[in-house]
């Protein structure tokens, strides 16, 4: 086989939404569809992977919309405002939808940290076990102040 044998036939475009820091941006793939010889059939190079199966979302606008809502607090219609405002026409069910997805993920992270003994709790409090108790010294605000103990 030689570089004469090959012929790119075509372009096949694929678009994902992707999230950048303070903006929303659509990415464009593009696979040449090629065909070998002059009997072969044509064969497309596939885009890259997506985080789900069908959707048009990239993993940056996924964990950016989860980002915004956990811990910046802000709630999906607001979301749903800016990217009407960035010019992209997106329901909020579908946003309701991604994050229902994305929380199914990452429900095993959550799980295994929630069961496990040896794992801090939110705001690095440790989980009450019968083997190990641990103490949490704080020191209070002021310079040279006195470790209290909870």
């Amino acid at each position: 086989m030689s570089l004469d044998d090959v012929e790119v036939i075509t372009t096949r475009s694929t678009f994902r939404l992707a999230q950048r820091r303070a903006s929303y941006q659509v990415l464009e793939y593009r696979c040449p569809v090629i065909k070998v010889s002059a009997d072969a059939v044509p064969q497309a190079a596939s885009a890259p992977a997506t985080l789900f199966d069908g959707s048009l979302a990239d993993v940056s606008f996924i964990a950016g919309m989860l980002v915004d809502k956990f811990c910046y607090h802000l709630p999906l219609y607001r979301q749903h405002q800016r990217l009407l405002q960035a010019g992209i026409p997106l329901s909020r069910t579908t946003l309701t939808q991604q994050v229902a997805r994305a929380a199914a993920l990452l429900s095993p992270i959550h799980l295994a940290m929630v069961l496990s003994p040896d794992q801090p709790r939110g705001h690095g409090t440790w989980p009450p076990t019968a083997q190990s108790r641990r103490v949490r010294t704080e020191t209070a605000a002021k310079p040279g102040g006195v470790p209290v103990q909870s």
